[in-house]
């Protein structure tokens, strides 16, 4: 078997550097490589190889899901950097609250109401928001790769991906 890739992580695996902007097309090409030089049909002849082989278009195959989706890759990005912790609770601003408050109250009473102008308001309104934040998310992103040492910009990308999560469970409500 040839060079097997490094699975200390998915940026690792493409030989990237731990960024959120990375070069979408040598992504695409890498895995397509790999996609190729490790499918496990290559590899019937030795167990081993084919059990490796198997494992390593696994990896591949979910390093890229995650990386070539940039909301998926953000998510990994902030737990590689240990920002994002399984079972943390995030902490918002009151008046973040308050809107995502009045939102889920719109969305209940549309609903409610049967009303599909109201509905089809509120998914533009929620994908605006979820745009927003995309954007800013992008943004912060692009500084942060000009200054690594500040982690202010990790602090404000987390705040900003967990409240996209708010809209993105909004959306989810209306699909």
């Amino acid at each position: 078997m040839n060079k097997i890739p490094n699975t200390e992580n998915y940026f690792a695996f493409y030989n990237l550097d731990v960024d959120l902007n990375l070069d979408e097309q040598l992504l695409r090409n890498t895995y397509l490589q790999y996609t190729k030089q490790f499918h496990p049909d290559f590899f019937t002849l030795n167990k081993e190889e084919h059990d490796l082989a198997l494992k390593i278009s696994s990896y591949n195959n979910d390093a890229y899901r995650v990386l070539s989706h940039f909301e998926r890759r953000v998510a990994y990005f902030l737990k590689l950097k240990e920002m994002l912790k399984e079972g943390e609770k995030a902490q918002f601003a009151a008046n973040f609250l308050m809107d995502v408050m009045d939102y889920n109250e719109a969305l209940e009473a549309a609903i409610a109401a049967g009303n599909p102008e109201a509905l089809l308001d509120l998914k533009k309104s929620f994908t605006e928001r979820k745009e927003t934040y995309i954007s800013a998310i992008s943004m912060l992103a692009h500084k942060w790769s000009y200054d690594k040492t500040n982690t202010a910009y990790l602090i404000d990308m987390k705040n900003q991906f967990q409240e996209l999560s708010y809209f993105n469970n909004l959306l989810s409500k209306l699909a």
